[in-house]
């Protein structure tokens, strides 16, 4: 190239914002960081670049000891396939199955426990959707009855009949419900039955890709402080459950109808027996924080939370699962929200953290120890009283929309300053446009949520400017049945920033609104779907005693439901 000759630009026509998102899209879903994964050096990586980048905007840092990071200590269990046994008892049959076909499963870390699981011939208990809200919502799948030391069946999602919202998912509707719910009742085991795709809001795919690999706890908690943690917690496919229902003398659909009737109660299909071996791996992520501290000595110490997870499912079998938009396009708008923020020069009286957790993927466990230990909000200064907190998760890389969905409206106090962003951007808010997935308990919002804090999920909206009708679910569909949670999620150089800069143009207002207004202090709405505490749970077998070395066959000495033979090779 000539001297003095100008290097040209690509074809593109961005903002200095745009460029910026980019290539923090770029960088973190690039294969030398193998996906990101908590522990490893990718994370680690991924990490430090997001400080670089708060450090480099001029954010304070908001982590430990004047850093901008947080250590979440972190233990990992990756169930070994090939020594995976789950059988069943179900009247003259027995039934099992494949690890990763038919079948995935983990457990409840247990400090000093052995990695590994021994269950033989304990109760199988069919609960319904497993729901307990008597008080709330008037429902009860239990019925008062003791469940401890058995493994639960339980359907996933919640039963779509009043009084349960028909067009939307309470968070009895959540698999992490399920689970906790069992933990409560000092059950033993937990196997969700993913009986459809539809009720699920993801295809068996997803399920097999998440158990496939480590499931990761919070190291000081286990299984989220659980008095009884599970030695068996897993998923079932559709088709073992028309097994287990057909060998019960019934159908998976007659299941699913009982149980979506008031009058539903537990029964036993039959036992199940599970040999499992563990591989352990104690680690540490880190969170990233930054903050903007408020410039009111009064009112410093009142906090927005805006976070977007760097973290994602790392390397599979030999392929990298890089998250690109999920969620390396989060990363890029909570920095975007942070420059525009800085740049305006605008006096915020209250304090602004910007925060990429870890673990998301893992279960929200970054922003779950976060918020509840969180680090002050600059060096020797106070911790945060959140005020609001808000997620990017999924960014909108297929163009500009007209109007935005916002995960969690309708659910707080905070409405009238959503609408008001909204209006003053030209916008308007549509109601959650995927409402069965259950959205609004499936990012870093919902962990502050759960601690009282209001909070949203600031998600895109359906109608693109200058795109045909239906391009929503053209894109959105293809997105994710193709590239949701699978290596097919990696950066394209065709991707628009525009869609992305709304959703952060929208967050700077929604946080100038807050930063104003001094006298508003959002609340929570009561909801009818609030956890009630069930029954104390009886006297039940010592947790440890399940966690025995495992056998390499089992089975009960009958036929197999799918050989019609006793002792076939498919016990073995």
């Amino acid at each position: 190239m000539a001297s003095g000759t100008k290097r040209p630009r690509l074809g593109r026509d961005e903002s200095a914002v745009e460029r910026q998102m980019r290539q923090v899209i770029r960088f973190l879903a690039d294969d030398s960081l193998k996906g990101r994964q908590p522990g490893t050096f990718g994370e680690e990586v991924a990490a430090a670049y997001v400080a670089a980048q708060m450090e480099e905007l001029g954010l304070a840092p908001a982590g430990e000891d004047g850093t901008y990071f947080q250590a979440v200590k972190m233990v990992g269990l990756t169930a070994q396939q090939e020594a995976s046994k789950l059988a069943f008892r179900v009247k003259d049959f027995q039934i099992t199955g494949k690890f990763g076909d038919d079948f995935v499963h983990s457990m409840d870390h247990v400090e000093g426990a052995p990695p590994s699981c021994l269950l033989e011939s304990l109760d199988l208990v069919f609960v319904g959707h497993g729901v307990h809200s008597p008080a709330g919502l008037g429902w009860d799948d239990f019925k008062g009855e003791s469940v401890a030391g058995k493994v639960l069946l339980v359907l996933i999602s919640q039963p779509p009949v009043e009084p349960f919202p028909k067009e939307d998912m309470t968070y009895y509707g959540r698999w992490t419900y399920k689970f906790e719910e069992a933990r409560r009742r000092g059950a033993a085991g937990c196997l969700i039955l993913h009986f459809s795709d539809e009720f699920a809001g993801y295809p068996w795919s997803v399920t097999r890709t998440g158990y496939s690999g480590e499931k990761v706890a919070l190291a000081a908690s286990g299984a989220g402080g659980a008095s009884h943690p599970l030695a068996l917690h897993g998923w079932l496919t559709r088709v073992m459950g028309e097994k287990l229902a057909e060998a019960a003398g019934t159908s998976l659909d007659a299941w699913v109808a009982s149980a979506q009737r008031p009058d539903f109660r537990p029964s036993k299909v039959g036992c199940v027996s599970h040999s499992a071996e563990y591989a352990v791996r104690f680690f540490q992520g880190r969170n990233v924080l930054g903050a903007l501290p408020g410039l009111s000595e009064k009112h410093r110490h009142e906090a927005v939370v805006i976070a977007g997870h760097h973290d994602h499912l790392g390397e599979r079998e030999g392929e990298i699962y890089n998250g690109a938009v999920d969620n390396c396009t989060g990363v890029a708008m909570m920095l975007a929200t942070a420059r525009l923020l800085l740049e305006s020069g605008e006096a915020l009286d209250r304090s602004v953290i910007f925060m990429a957790p870890t673990a998301e993927e893992c279960g929200l466990l970054g922003s779950e120890f976060y918020a509840k230990a969180p680090t002050p909000i600059e060096p020797n200064g106070p911790k945060p009283q959140f005020l609001a907190a808000f997620a990017f998760d999924v960014g909108n890389v297929w163009g500009k929309t007209r109007d935005l969905s916002v995960l969690g409206f309708g659910k707080s106090t905070l409405d009238p300053i959503l609408q008001e962003a909204a209006a003053s951007l030209e916008m308007r808010i549509i109601p959650d446009q995927q409402p069965k997935m259950g959205l609004f308990y499936r990012s870093d919002h919902w962990s502050f949520v759960r601690c009282g804090v209001p909070g949203c999920w600031f998600f895109f909206g359906k109608e693109f400017v200058d795109k045909p009708p239906g391009y929503f679910e053209q894109v959105v569909g293809k997105y994710i049945q193709s590239e949701y949670h699978k290596p097919a999620d990696t950066y394209r150089p065709e991707w628009t920033m525009e869609g992305l800069k709304s959703q952060v143009d929208y967050t700077v207002e929604v946080v100038r609104l807050l930063s104003r207004r001094l006298a508003l202090y959002p609340k929570l709405l009561p909801e009818s779907a609030q956890i009630q505490p069930p029954p104390p749970v009886p006297d039940m077998p010592d947790g440890q005693s399940w966690r025995r070395r495992p056998k390499k066959s089992l089975g009960f000495g009958l036929r197999c439901f799918d050989c019609k033979v006793e002792g076939c090779a498919c016990f073995l």
